[in-house]
């Protein structure tokens, strides 16, 4: 049941976290490619958080009271960065009560790093666990949208990892209509190399077209998805990322209420800085970064506390009626 928390708070919060600009792949409707090139677009800056960046950011007792850090794959792929295993394993030597979410396209590393990653978990209460994206049933159907990853090297790493005692494998599929036909066969193939839990999902990006272009290419909407109408009546907004207790985080440091508001923001997007809401975090945006404040100050801060909210309840900006419009 949704309800309306005071605010915000640092015990058992949980993080989404951008730690890496850099990727493997290419996929159409990432926010890093552009569909001309499915190149990086040109404004995203490549950079890898250090692990004197990470305990910068979240001191020890900070680690002591979050709940989840999710390793995000928004700007870039956070298996990618070279120090995710010193991390993960910094955060359970200082919590072992924490647990560690990392989703990635896996088509990275070989299959030893992935089991001596999935050892890091060695404790009772220790969670570790890794959501495989697999989107298709073949390499070629996997690849209309994993652009340049190899779907049986995603297979073997997450098996892999999986036969590390304490680890936990995942899968996601993204839903289009070249592979809504195929779903059943994909999930059985992921249980049969270790995914203990798979999760199927419609993409939010084509927004109101049903048809994606990508250099010559294209992806088509599922026909199965009818759970996003365009011109929906909203009588409510919930901010479900309150309701949950979680953040997500930037790669510069910046301190989001969710993932919805961070993309444009991050990326610019003109239309979005014209809301007032989005002008007064600009003005406190210093305030709101965990490399010149602590995140328990960052969440008891006016803006989180009062502007957001007011917002939310009196004027929502379109990204809080689309998501958590009710």
């Amino acid at each position: 049941m949704l309800k309306n928390n005071t605010h915000w708070k640092i015990e058992d919060l949980k993080i989404q976290l951008d730690i890496s600009t850099y990727c493997n792949a290419k996929c159409p409707q990432c926010h890093r490619t552009t569909p001309e090139t499915l190149k990086k677009v040109d404004w995203l800056p490549l950079m890898n958080w250090t692990i004197e960046d990470f305990t910068k950011a979240f001191s020890e007792d900070d680690l002591k009271r979050i709940g989840e850090i999710h390793f995000s794959p928004t700007w870039g792929d956070p298996v990618m960065n070279p120090h995710l295993y010193d991390m993960v394993k910094h955060c359970f030597n200082v919590n072992r009560n924490i647990k560690i979410r990392v989703s990635t396209n896996g088509s990275i590393r070989n299959e030893e790093w992935w089991w001596k990653f999935g050892s890091l978990a060695k404790r009772k209460f220790e969670e570790l666990s890794v959501i495989f994206a697999i989107d298709g049933l073949n390499q070629e159907m996997h690849e209309r949208y994993r652009v340049n990853t190899n779907l049986k090297k995603i297979l073997n790493n997450m098996k892999a990892f999986s036969e590390a005692f304490r680890a936990e494998a995942w899968s996601q599929t993204v839903i289009f209509k070249h592979n809504e036909d195929y779903l059943e066969e994909i999930k059985q193939m992921c249980i049969d190399h270790g995914s203990k839990r798979h999760v199927e999902l419609f993409s939010s990006r084509f927004d109101k077209e049903k048809i994606y272009h990508y250099k010559d290419n294209f992806l088509e909407k599922s026909t199965k998805d009818v759970n996003f109408i365009p011109n929906k009546k909203i009588e409510k907004v919930f901010c479900q990322w309150e309701n949950l207790n979680e953040v997500n985080i930037n790669y510069d440091g910046s301190v989001h209420p969710c993932c919805y508001f961070g993309n444009p923001y991050t990326s610019r997007n003109n239309s979005f800085f014209e809301n007032e809401i989005i002008k007064k975090y600009e003005n406190n945006k210093n305030e709101l970064n965990v490399f010149s404040n602590s995140l328990e100050e960052i969440l008891l801060n006016k803006w989180f506390n009062s502007d957001l909210k007011k917002s939310i309840k009196e004027n929502p900006i379109y990204q809080c009626e689309r998501f958590c419009g009710v």
